[in-house]
């Protein structure tokens, strides 16, 4: 017991002396809310209509950066998700209101970036849902055929990972990302030996991106995704291209809508394992406070008949740095695999940021 308090004592003395030598840390809190409506016209599974945030986009954060002597920052984040418009509700009962996102520790200094924990994938990080305007709403092009989903494609955050980011160098920056944990065996996936790399290059207004991601941890076996992409941005307009491979083993989402016991549902995702090819070309021009976001984007299933064309048109209003509003239709015309060959999105809705 005497050894153990000497031991508390000793910790807290040398945190103590060490904290005295940093500066305190900066701390802030941000976060995103959106409240969405759309409506869903399906060929083969009805109509109907849906409020909230299904692709989400809202949540909730805290960071924190503290200088360490002249060269180094300390750095760390934790962000977590949640849906504004039932606040993790389960008809009475109880339910935790939020979901992960990402948690890390980093370092930093004139050498690049080091950061552990949960994080995007670095295939995430590059070109993708960054380059799409209507990310993360119903007119998103992940899964929408543009994008590829998936925790090692556009969409996930992954657990247990190291990254290491260079400074820009000419304008280039590289990112990779190495899974250490041996133990993906168990329920929980480790990552073990995974891999991921990116590039983005920026030069005026030209930006260009490539990513790769190997991921051997699943049971389901192999996955091997890489992209490649170019961006021209003028500050009043856009033309983005980015084209994917990707092996499937996912969930691609069907997005019919089906009426069950008068209730108005989405029809479940159905799982794949699959290569495909995606093509996604966006266009955007500002109109004073609004800016219009055209986009065509085509999943390519090689031999199956999972081919998805989406074609995407949208409007969105700048109220204020923060509050933007967004308005817009998108088509889907997809492979005879799909319960619905055809569907219209219409959709509306209101993002805060803060």
């Amino acid at each position: 017991m005497k050894a153990k308090g000497l031991t508390h004592a000793l910790v807290f003395t040398v945190g103590t002396t060490l904290a005295g030598h940093a500066l305190a840390a900066e701390v802030t809190i941000d976060g995103r809310l959106q409240i969405g409506y759309t409506y869903f016209d399906s060929s083969g599974g009805g109509h109907g209509t849906t409020i909230g945030d299904d692709k989400g986009q809202s949540r909730l954060g805290v960071e924190a950066r503290q200088r360490i002597g002249d060269a180094f920052m300390g750095l760390a984040r934790a962000e977590v998700g949640l849906d504004p418009d039932t606040f993790g509700d389960s008809n009475g009962g109880e339910s935790n209101p939020f979901r992960a996102r990402e948690a890390w520790v980093g370092l930093q200094w004139g050498a690049g970036q080091l950061r552990a924990g949960r994080l995007p994938g670095a295939y995430k990080q590059a070109g993708g849902i960054h380059w799409d305007l209507m990310n993360a709403t119903e007119l998103q092009q992940r899964r929408a055929g543009g994008l590829a989903g998936g925790e090692y494609a556009n969409t996930g955050f992954l657990n247990s990972l190291v990254e290491y980011r260079t400074p820009s160098m000419g304008g280039l920056e590289l990112l990779a990302q190495y899974g250490f944990d041996e133990r993906s065996e168990d329920d929980t996936d480790r990552n073990g030996d995974d891999f991921l790399f990116g590039a983005i290059y920026r030069e005026g207004p030209w930006e260009l991106i490539g990513a790769y991601s190997r991921d051997d941890s699943r049971r389901a076996g192999e996955n091997r995704n890489w992209k490649l992409g170019g961006r021209f941005e003028t500050g009043e307009a856009s033309l983005a291209y980015q084209y994917e491979k990707v092996r499937v083993r996912d969930q691609i989402d069907d997005a019919t809508v089906d009426r069950s016991d008068g209730a108005l549902t989405l029809a479940p995702s159905e799982t794949f394992d699959f290569d495909t090819r995606h093509h996604l070309v966006g266009i955007s021009q500002v109109y004073g406070q609004s800016v219009l976001w055209i986009a065509w984007g085509y999943m390519d299933a090689d031999e199956d008949d999972f081919d998805i064309q989406n074609y995407t048109l949208a409007v969105t209003q700048f109220f204020s740095q923060g509050l933007q509003w967004y308005s817009g239709v998108q088509y889907q015309d997809r492979g005879r695999a799909y319960q619905s060959r055809h569907l219209t999105l219409l959709a509306t809705g209101l993002r805060f940021d803060f």
